[in-house]
């Protein structure tokens, strides 16, 4: 809603979900920005080589043991135990 005073408009009024975007907006626009800027420069890894250096530290996070959730203490690849009827986790 647009609130005039003399036919020119005053104040906008509008429901949470519409401001939060028109908010979201600026910020979305200066990540775009920034990506260009990158890409101008030449900061740029081409998706094949980025992909490829993900995977190289997984397997080797996956070597060490290390690949685990924060605050997980379970070494890497143990599986997951189902809680009991009760809802305690018997593992803990």
């Amino acid at each position: 809603m647009i609130i005039t005073r003399n036919s020119e408009a005053r104040v906008v009024v509008q429901d949470i979900e519409s401001c939060e975007r028109t908010e979201e907006t600026p910020a979305l626009i200066e990540i775009l920005a920034l990506g260009n800027r990158q890409v101008e420069r030449g900061k740029i890894t081409p998706a094949r080589l980025a992909l490829k250096k993900v995977h190289e530290r997984r397997k080797r996070r996956l070597f060490r043991g290390q690949d685990r959730v924060a605050g997980d203490h379970r070494a890497a690849g143990a599986p997951l135990s189902s809680p009991s009827r009760s809802g305690v986790d018997s593992a803990a």
